[in-house]
């Protein structure tokens, strides 16, 4: 008898903590979690996660960022979209949303939303200036409206500021090989597979796809 008491005082005093918690708490652990699944490929859970955090703090973009990169993970573009674009919203200097959404325009095939992305990756570079990651956006977004020689320049640019940014890597030998310059899409994968070789597969793979 006295250990039933003992034990449903503990269980009381958890669940009062647990209630106590503010839900900038429970929205973090919420974050967390999906983060975890999202590190594990568990996308489909970790939209939950994100959903769940959502519904605590409606007004947070890096929430709603989260849960578009879960919905992209999980295959539901619609969705990754326009949850990118709440983040957007919300928090328009929200760099990281910005970019994401940059990269998803470029691949629309309509000039008009392709130059929206390009403006939106502007913005984080006026913010933040050399930012590789919008750099290389905005290469995207360039070679997408047939400027080759100006994606060119901001793809290297992007790599002097990170040199092991895959994404930039990829991008340039993808533009070289276009050009039927293998030997310099090659240097630049081997440049990107000698700053993290266990990658070395996923950059060629990614390359000839």
């Amino acid at each position: 008898m006295k250990s039933s008491l003992i034990a449903f005082t503990v269980m009381l005093v958890l669940c009062t903590a647990a209630c106590q918690r503010s839900p900038q708490e429970k929205a973090a652990k919420f974050l967390r979690d999906g983060k975890d699944l999202m590190s594990r490929k568990d996308y489909a859970r970790a939209v939950l996660q994100f959903r769940n955090a959502v519904r605590l703090l409606p007004k947070d973009a890096e929430v709603e960022y989260q849960l578009g990169l879960a919905y992209l993970a999980d295959g539901k573009l619609a969705e990754g979209v326009a949850a990118l674009t709440k983040a957007t919203t919300l928090n328009p200097k929200h760099a990281e949303a910005q970019v994401k959404i940059a990269e998803l325009m470029a691949l629309s095939g309509d000039p008009s939303v392709i130059r929206e992305g390009g403006k939106r990756v502007q913005g984080v570079l006026e913010a933040t200036p050399g930012n590789p990651d919008a750099l290389n956006a905005l290469a995207l977004s360039e070679l997408a409206l047939g400027k080759p020689q100006d994606a060119e320049r901001h793809l290297e640019e992007a790599l002097q500021r990170l040199p092991q940014n895959f994404n930039s890597s990829v991008t340039l030998a993808r533009l070289y090989l276009s050009r039927n310059d293998a030997k310099s899409a090659e240097q630049i994968l081997k440049k990107a597979a000698d700053a993290a070789p266990c990658r070395r597969r996923w950059l060629w793979r990614k390359c000839i796809c």
